[in-house]
């Protein structure tokens, strides 16, 4: 995703203004459309499996996220983080995509 690595940029560079919202924003978008995917996707995981706790708070942590506010906190460190959850759970969303059509 693309937003992922422009987050990741603009983190590094005191972020402020329209523009970090704009990106904050469309990172929660990219969460929210995730997270049934990423749902789905935990349920295949071995409840014995360490992996499955960890998938499982990872999403947990990115639906806290995007409960917070927009402008709440550190800017860069809000966009870090939405990053990264926006990655894993994109990742999580397409590999029960590729689970459930068999790939």
């Amino acid at each position: 995703m693309q937003d992922v690595a422009i987050a990741l940029g603009l983190a590094d560079m005191a972020p402020t203004g329209p523009t970090t919202r704009d990106v904050i924003t469309r990172l929660r978008a990219h969460i929210e459309a995730s997270l049934d995917g990423a749902d789905r996707f935990v349920l295949t995981v071995p409840r014995t499996a360490h992996r499955r706790y960890i998938v499982s708070e990872t999403i947990q942590h990115a639906r806290s996220l995007i409960a917070a506010p927009v402008d709440q906190g550190d800017p860069a460190a809000r966009l870090r983080l939405l990053a990264k959850a926006a990655d894993h759970l994109s990742q999580y969303a397409q590999a029960y995509s590729i689970r459930r059509d068999g790939l």
